[in-house]
């Protein structure tokens, strides 16, 4: 396997600015399925959710990151989770105003793998 360096991945990253505040949320409710759980992840690049929100749970929302919304977490991080996933209203699907990305979106998880190579002994 080829690896990349950081130059060759192109990150969409809109975050609010420092003066806005976080914008709220709720988790989409249009499927008609009232017990439909979401996945939210700890990263874009993990394959793992870290938790489930269930439908109109309200969320606050950081940023957009390629196809995923950054959400703050009950612990004071991030999490993240699909863009179409969450709601400005709760009783029908509104899409956050962010602007939507041109071009390809490749996460760059570089920070998320593990690191390896060999210590040398002295």
């Amino acid at each position: 396997m080829r690896m990349l360096d950081f130059a060759s991945f192109l990150v969409w990253a809109i975050p609010l600015s420092a003066g806005d505040a976080p914008k709220v949320g709720y988790i989409d409710c249009s499927s008609g399925d009232q017990h439909r759980l979401t996945a939210v992840f700890s990263n874009p690049c993990s394959a793992q959710p870290v938790e489930n929100l269930g439908c109109g749970d309200r969320v606050e929302v950081l940023g957009r990151e390629g196809p995923w919304l950054k959400l703050a977490s009950s612990d004071g991080g991030e999490r993240y989770i699909g863009a179409t996933s969450v709601s400005q209203k709760k009783n029908r699907f509104v899409a956050f105003d962010f602007p939507v990305p041109v071009g390809p979106y490749v996460p760059d998880c570089s920070a998320f793998r593990p690191k390896t190579g060999k210590v040398l002994g002295g």
